[in-house]
C-alpha cells in the first residue's frame, strides 16, 4: 500500500509522540527519590527501651551478641487490609515481644515470661492473628536446653494485648529433648524442624501437623486431641524451604522489579499481608554480589525493601491516594553507616517503618526502626495527590 507525503508525514509525528510518551512512562516507573527532608525519624533498642534518637550515629553502644540473641526486629510484615480500619503493621522484637505500628503511632507488647532467653521468629498471621515461633539456641547459649514445657508456637491477642501458648515442643515429640527450631506453614500444612542437641550430639528430625479446627483454640493441654502429627523427611522439610528461580516469581513481584531484574543478584522475600510463611525468590545474572530484599502485597499496594534501603512501590496508600499515576517508583531511604542493613519492613496507613542493624557475620550489635512519613515524601515529589 502507497502513502502520501502527508500520511508518512503523520504517522512519523505519532511515532515520535508514541516514543516519547512511552520513555516518559519509563522513566516515571524508575524515578528514585530520595529522602532529604525532616519527615523520618530513628529510633534504637537500647536496655530494653524504644530510644528516640537524632541520626543512627546516635544510637548507644550495646554489646555484641549472635543474632539469635541480640534485642532486635526478627520479622515484620503487615497484618491483611480491614475495612474502615488502619492496616497495622507488625513486627517480632527478639528477647522482648511485638511491636504494633499504627499509621505514625507504635506500641511495644513486651511478655517477658515467654520471649526472655528465647529466639523468636518466624511471623505469620492465621486469621490475622499475629503467629510466631519460639526456640532456645543450644549452639550460642551457655546454658544446657531443658525442654521442660517449651513453648514453641505463640498468638498475640491484638485487643488484649496478651500472648497465649499455642503448642509446645512436646506437643510435637514425646522425647523431653527435642525442640521445633523452624517451621513453614503454607496454609493448610504446619511443617516443623525440631532439633536434640543432648549430651553434645546434635541431631534433627521433621514433624508436620494439621489442626482438626482454628489453631487459636488450641493451648498445649487440649493439644494432642486437636492436631494430626505425620512424619516428615529432611528432603520434603529442605523443598518446602527452597528457593525458587525469580522467573516463576509472581507477576506482580516481576512488575515492580523489572527496571532491575536483569541488572543485578537479589534474594527477594515474598510475604503477602496477613497470611501465611514468605517465599523465596532468587535472581542471578552474573558473579557480583547479591542483595537480600522483603516485598509484601498488600491489597492496595505492593513495595520492596533492599537491604541498601532502595523502597519500590506502587499501588494506593491508605486504600485511597494513587501513587504515581499508577507508576512504580522508588524512595531512597537514608544512607546507613558501614555494617549496617535495613532488614525489612511494614507500611501502615502512610508510615512506613524499616527495621535496621549493625551487623557482623552472625552477631548483630546497635538495632531499630526508622519511621518514615510516606505521603509527605511522594506529596512533595509530586507522585501523590
Amino acid at each position: 500500500m502507497n502513502l502520501t507525503k502527508t500520511s508518512k508525514l503523520f504517522l512519523f509525528v505519532a511515532s515520535v509522540l508514541l516514543l516519547s510518551c512511552s520513555t516518559k512512562k519509563e522513566n516515571q516507573a524508575e524515578q528514585i527519590v530520595e529522602i532529604k527532608n525532616k519527615n523520618h525519624t530513628w529510633y534504637s533498642f537500647y536496655a530494653g527501651k524504644i530510644k528516640n534518637i537524632e541520626t543512627i550515629n546516635d544510637a548507644l553502644k550495646v554489646p555484641e551478641k549472635p543474632y539469635t540473641e541480640a534485642v532486635r526486629i526478627s520479622d515484620i510484615s503487615n497484618e491483611k487490609s480491614q475495612n474502615s480500619s488502619i492496616q497495622k503493621g507488625i513486627a517480632i522484637v527478639n528477647q522482648m515481644g511485638f511491636l504494633i505500628f499504627e499509621d505514625n503511632n507504635f506500641n511495644l507488647i513486651e511478655e517477658n515470661s515467654i520471649f526472655k532467653g528465647k529466639t523468636a521468629d518466624n511471623l505469620v498471621f492465621y486469621e490475622n492473628t499475629p503467629i510466631c515461633g519460639l526456640y532456645t539456641n543450644s549452639f550460642f547459649n551457655d546454658s544446657t536446653f531443658i525442654n521442660n514445657n517449651s513453648v514453641f508456637l505463640v498468638q498475640m491477642n491484638q485487643e488484649t494485648k496478651v500472648f497465649y501458648k499455642i503448642l509446645n515442643s512436646e506437643n510435637i515429640s514425646k522425647n523431653k529433648n527435642d525442640q521445633v527450631t523452624d517451621f513453614l506453614w503454607d496454609g493448610i500444612t504446619w511443617s516443623c524442624m525440631l532439633k536434640n542437641s543432648a549430651e553434645g550430639i546434635i541431631n534433627f528430625k521433621y514433624i508436620s501437623f494439621q489442626p482438626k479446627e482454628s489453631i487459636l483454640n488450641i493451648n498445649p493441654r487440649n493439644a494432642e486431641d486437636k492436631i494430626i502429627l505425620s512424619q516428615n523427611t529432611e528432603i520434603e522439610f529442605r523443598n518446602a524451604r527452597l528457593q525458587e528461580n525469580f522467573k516463576n516469581a509472581p507477576e506482580r513481584l516481576k512488575h515492580i522489579l523489572k527496571s532491575v531484574s536483569n541488572k543485578y543478584n537479589f534474594e527477594v522475600k515474598l510475604y503477602v499481608a496477613g497470611s501465611s510463611s514468605p517465599k523465596t525468590f532468587v535472581q542471578n545474572n552474573n558473579n557480583s554480589s547479591s542483595l537480600n530484599a522483603q516485598c509484601i502485597f498488600s491489597d492496595s499496594w505492593t513495595a520492596v525493601l533492599f537491604e541498601d534501603g532502595t523502597l519500590y512501590l506502587n499501588g494506593f496508600l491508605n486504600n485511597k491516594s494513587q501513587i504515581n499515576k499508577g507508576n512504580t517508583c522508588g524512595i531512597k531511604l537514608p544512607k546507613l553507616p558501614a555494617g549496617f542493613i535495613y532488614t525489612g519492613f511494614a507500611i501502615s496507613d502512610n508510615t512506613l517503618y524499616a527495621s535496621w542493624e549493625e551487623t557482623n557475620f552472625v552477631n548483630t550489635s546497635k538495632s531499630g526502626f526508622l519511621q518514615v512519613n510516606l505521603y509527605e515524601i511522594l506529596k512533595s515529589a509530586n507522585l501523590i495527590l
